[in-house]
């Protein structure tokens, strides 16, 4: 491993939670999230997670001096926001009143935005090498025509959850070609198996199947993105698909193959 201390935000979400486990069999991990915690191991071994607000730079930059590493997965998400109103059901932003969006989008900005710039100055500030900022395909699905995801595409976000993600994207293009930090965004597809209504749902049609990346598949596009020698870049990170493959540029660059395939019959591990 290129690196040898790897801190992460957002370790308690569906991702970091799940994924946290395999890094930490190659590398020391700092986890952190809004709240403590803990992340189970192998065995009956956990590991601790420190609370931390991003919008405390000042303690940002201290919780992070000492790693050589970041992993930014941190976001505001539907389902923590959603919790203050309790008695509604989980649904996605285009459902929300007007109000709940309006308030939803407004702690995106906080989080996706402004915890993204304090994650990146605080990294720059206390020496550290590599940022990995968890991007989304969202940032191009804004297209019409979703076989977009198979080739180059220009920005076109679907959302404001993917404008704040470009934001974080050209935020790292600029730390890197301004002050030389190595830089790799990922655009990470729909995570699967999450426990929500998504699952089925990203299983019914090719299309659908296209955008799926399975979670041995993130902690596996992590590793490689810790590994390589390339210092700046922007991937998507998807599992394998019966009918679509997205733009694999950089794959070969980070040595990433899918360990998972999705197809009409279900998932299939590839040999």
């Amino acid at each position: 491993m290129k690196f040898k201390k790897l801190f992460v935000t957002g370790a308690l979400g569906r991702i970091g939670s799940q994924v946290v486990p395999t890094l930490a069999k190659e590398i020391e991990v700092k986890p952190t999230d809004r709240f403590a915690g803990t992340i189970a191991l192998e065995g009956d071994k956990t590991l601790p997670v420190e609370p931390l607000n991003l919008a405390d730079f000042a303690a940002l930059r201290e919780a992070v001096r000492g790693c050589d590493a970041v992993l930014h997965l941190a976001i505001a998400s539907e389902r923590e926001f959603l919790k203050q109103y309790p008695g509604k059901p989980l649904r996605k932003t285009a459902d929300m009143t007007p109000e709940e969006k309006d308030l939803f989008e407004r702690a995106m900005l906080e989080t996706n935005v402004k915890g993204t710039y304090n994650v990146f100055e605080a990294a720059l500030q206390a020496g550290v090498k590599r940022v990995l900022f968890m991007s989304s395909l969202t940032t191009v699905m804004g297209h019409p025509d979703p076989e977009v995801l198979t080739r180059p595409a220009e920005n076109k976000p679907s959302n404001f959850y993917a404008v704040t993600k470009l934001f974080g994207e050209q935020l790292g293009e600029l730390y890197h070609r301004l002050y030389g930090l190595e830089v790799l965004s990922i655009r990470l597809g729909q995570p699967y198996p999450i426990g929500s209504y998504h699952d089925e749902t990203y299983l019914s049609s090719p299309m659908r199947r296209l955008s799926n990346v399975h979670i041995e598949d993130i902690a596996h596009g992590i590793s490689c993105c810790l590994k390589t020698d390339l210092d700046y870049g922007v991937f998507y990170l998807c599992s394998e698909a019966d009918a679509y493959t997205v733009d694999q540029t950089l794959w070969d660059r980070l040595g990433y193959r899918p360990k998972i395939r999705f197809t009409e019959h279900g998932m299939e591990r590839n040999s």
